[in-house]
């Protein structure tokens, strides 16, 4: 395996667990249920490594939440983590350097502009893209997150 990958790999999963720990902090003061195990996650050339899956349910065990490692194989991120509640599924992406870059040119391939694909992700971090269409994301916080907790646990 490549030492690149190899770095990726160790970046993501890093930055899973401060991702999880701020989930914790998060809903310490609601009356949730956190578990944690690993799932295997398979994708060249990092090879098969396994990552945490966070499983957050209420007192009566009922899931309300799975936060659960895509990877970084991602098109347009640097890593992904899916909220799969039972009735609704967010996708959380993490940009590096904050998001992709695209350089606007004329018909002579003068650059005229640079600009984010993505508007509100200029900095590295955990982001929902709100809306692909309108190019806007949003930086997850503990608000966001309850937000989308309650989204992907109710119909």
């Amino acid at each position: 395996m490549a030492d690149e990958a190899l770095e990726r790999r160790q970046a993501f999963l890093e930055s899973i667990e401060k991702l999880f720990s701020l989930i914790r902090q998060w809903i310490e003061d609601i009356d949730l249920k956190i578990d944690e195990t690993t799932i295997p996650i398979d994708e060249p050339p990092a090879g098969v490594y396994q990552a945490p899956k966070l499983t957050i349910s209420d007192k009566k065990r009922t899931l309300i939440a799975e936060l659960v490692p895509v990877g970084t194989n991602i098109i347009g991120a640097d890593w992904r983590v899916d909220m799969v509640g039972p009735y609704d599924k967010e996708v959380l992406v993490y940009w590096i350097t904050g998001a992709p870059e695209i350089e606007k040119t004329d018909r002579n391939e003068t650059v005229h502009a640079v600009t984010r694909l993505f508007k509100g992700a200029d900095q590295p971090g955990w982001y929902l893209i709100e809306d692909t269409k309108l190019g806007r994301a949003r930086s997850l916080n503990k608000e966001l997150f309850i937000d989308l907790l309650e989204e992907v646990a109710n119909p």
